[in-house]
């Protein structure tokens, strides 16, 4: 992938939209910033929670490094910022693992990169900030889906909370069963709830949200 494709890409990403071309260009050629290419199954990034990554293409599974229940936390597709937060820890281990689903091209941003542009560019300093409320945004969503009781609730804000109207479910729904922290029975069940409620569509692995509002409405 040439430079000027990339930086084509980080313009198209609201994160780098505002940010100075020619500043960004300039952390592009640096060695600050690395592409990768990843195939299924394969950890993308040094795994320590010190590099901002950018999907590129593909999708990749984000995991919690939770000894106890490693559960998938997001499944982010081309054009999404992993690690806006982690990168300032100054914790070691990290918060979640990254791998990828299928072939992923990705940007590593380090912690010195990162703060250049922070320090640089008003622009993308207030994009970083928006960037990170809406991450809080996220998780306080992602708090609910596990604390909200019956399965199809869970399931329904779960899917609300994924912020894309089409998803593909991970090959194994056991893997959803045990984030959402239920019955693969249970899951089931919830699924075709929804689905006979109009308010999914299924077809294979992938799920079509039809309402979001009226997801919300009924299990909010």
């Amino acid at each position: 992938m040439e430079q000027q494709q990339i930086l084509q890409l980080l313009k198209s990403i609201p994160l780098f939209a505002e940010t100075d071309p020619l500043l960004l260009r300039s952390v592009l050629e640096s060695s600050d910033c690395k592409l990768i290419q990843a195939s299924t199954g394969e950890q993308i990034g040094h795994g320590n929670g010190k590099e901002l990554i950018i999907l590129l293409r593909g999708r990749a599974q984000i995991r919690s490094t939770d000894g106890e229940r490693n559960v998938i936390l997001r499944i982010p597709g081309p054009g999404e910022v992993i690690g806006a937060a982690s990168l300032f820890l100054k914790q070691s281990p990290p918060m979640s693992q990254v791998s990828a689903l299928g072939k992923c091209t990705a940007l590593l941003m380090n912690l010195s990169a990162v703060r250049l542009l922070l320090h640089s560019d008003s622009a993308f300093l207030e994009q970083y900030l928006s960037f990170l409320a809406g991450r809080v945004q996220f998780l306080n969503q992602k708090i609910r889906c596990f604390t909200a009781g019956s399965a199809d609730r869970r399931l329904a804000l779960w899917l609300v909370s994924e912020e894309q109207d089409t998803l593909t479910l991970p090959a194994s729904l056991s893997a959803l069963a045990e984030t959402l922290d239920i019955g693969r029975a249970s899951l089931y069940r919830a699924l075709d709830k929804l689905e006979a409620e109009g308010l999914i569509h299924r077809e294979g692995r992938e799920i079509a949200l039809l309402s979001r509002d009226k997801i919300l409405e009924i299990y909010q």
